[in-house]
């Protein structure tokens, strides 16, 4: 609850000190709007115009929902870690 009070002063603030002109009293409300409902609980994990996204996370490239294979992209050998051998190329 806290956390609200600071977009709220800003608002306020920012309408003070533009002397409660119409139009920045209009672009403060707004953006004081989707701050605060961005804040609700409702809103928790919900993605908004693309708003706080994860590249690769959020993308539903395959449109399947079911994240069972998630991890069956890579090629598994059984090695972890780096190879550090310098010998690797191909016959000289």
């Amino acid at each position: 609850r806290v956390l609200l009070l600071i977009p709220t002063l800003l608002c306020y603030v920012g309408c003070h000190f533009g002397y409660y002109e119409l139009k920045l009293s209009v672009i403060n409300v707004i953006v004081w709007c989707w701050c605060i409902i961005s804040k609700m609980p409702f809103m928790n994990g919900v993605r908004v115009l693309g708003y706080n996204r994860t590249v690769g996370i959020d993308d539903n490239v395959m449109g399947d929902d079911d994240d069972e294979d998630c991890c069956d992209d890579y090629e598994n050998d059984g090695d972890v870690g780096l190879n550090l051998d310098m010998d690797t190329k191909k016959d000289r």
